[in-house]
């Protein structure tokens, strides 16, 4: 109850001393549920090498205990850890096993759950179709089985990949229903997540007003709920705000404290992303040299990771290495 309404702290006490009884106790079944919930609130708080350790430790729990609900639940959050840290095919890797063991087992929630976190792999590399369907058939699972967060979870994949292509009516449908989803469940995080997709498709519709509006408001709920790597998201979504509206100058410290996050957290896209936005304001304010060093940085770890954003940024780079002092900042 603690960790879906994001009071991450009181969780994370209150399993440590389950864990702590089932140790004394010898309960390994017990060991393992609790470690495969610490690292589940360790992967939302952004630690990813204590939450990967907790899970790791619960699947081998699991493994030896034979009991492959268990190894698939946690084969899903161990996806979701190699999917944060932008290790793309480990996370698909993860994620098929875990949907494979689902399928064998006919756990329909399971199977929801994992269709929706490959489908968030398939949307930061690009493959936006495949993200769709992935997000539709858990969507289809989660409203049959009565689940009101999956369904939050997957309309909100969803309101993302219809921004990206631009289906805006599609995306704000979507991501409205998202929030209210958790609105009513009282999920903090998860609001935070779409109100930051709703200020990001009011910026690229050039509703910049409502856009920084609803981008404070994800801000103070992901700071509340202590997620260094979606404030570093919030952020790399508010910088794109000066940049566009007020001037590049004023973009650059949010990309700065967006990076320095990002890194803290061991979120390598959520870095790009502040370096390629810092970069090009730079590049904008007249800055070749810092502009192209950013930019740079910028696609070397998109490159490395898959990310969908490489192309764009060297496209961008290539342009500044061959072209003006001065550009545009937007691309």
């Amino acid at each position: 109850m603690r960790q879906v309404t994001g009071d991450y702290p009181a969780a994370a006490d209150q399993l440590q001393r389950s864990l702590d009884l089932y140790t004394e106790l010898g309960n390994r079944l017990g060991q393992a549920n609790a470690r495969h919930e610490i690292g589940r609130v360790r992967q939302v708080t952004g630690d990813y090498p204590a939450a990967g350790d907790q899970l790791q430790q619960a699947l081998d729990l699991y493994t030896d205990l034979g009991i492959r609900v268990g190894q698939a639940n946690a084969l899903s959050e161990l996806g979701r850890v190699e999917l944060a840290t932008g290790d793309y095919p480990a996370a698909v890797d993860q994620l098929q096993r875990s949907l494979d063991l689902y399928t064998e087992l006919g756990n329909r929630l399971g199977q929801a759950n994992a269709l929706h976190e490959i489908g968030r792999v398939r949307q930061v590399t690009g493959d936006y179709p495949a993200a769709a369907d992935l997000f539709a058939r858990s969507l289809d699972l989660h409203t049959d089985l009565g689940n009101r967060l999956g369904q939050a979870n997957t309309l909100w994949g969803l309101g993302r990949v219809r921004t990206v292509i631009g289906d805006f009516p599609g995306a704000a449908e979507a991501l409205h229903r998202a929030h209210a989803l958790y609105t009513d469940l009282g999920n903090r995080l998860g609001q935070a997540e779409a109100l930051q997709d709703l200020g990001r498709m009011r910026t690229v519709t050039g509703d910049y007003v409502t856009a920084a509006h609803l981008l404070q408001r994800s801000l103070v709920l992901v700071r509340e709920v202590g997620n260094p790597q979606g404030e570093a998201e919030v952020l790399n979504s508010t910088g794109a705000l000066p940049a566009l509206s007020a001037g590049p100058g004023e973009a650059l410290a949010v990309f700065r404290e967006a990076r320095r996050l990002a890194r803290a957290a061991g979120s390598p896209v959520d870095e790009a992303r502040a370096l390629e936005g810092a970069g090009r304001a730079l590049a904008a304010t007249g800055d070749r040299g810092g502009g192209l060093a950013d930019l740079r940085a910028a696609v070397a770890v998109y490159r490395r990771i898959g990310a969908a954003e490489a192309a764009g940024a060297a496209a961008f780079l290539a342009g500044l290495e061959d072209g003006p002092d001065v550009v545009d900042a937007t691309g």
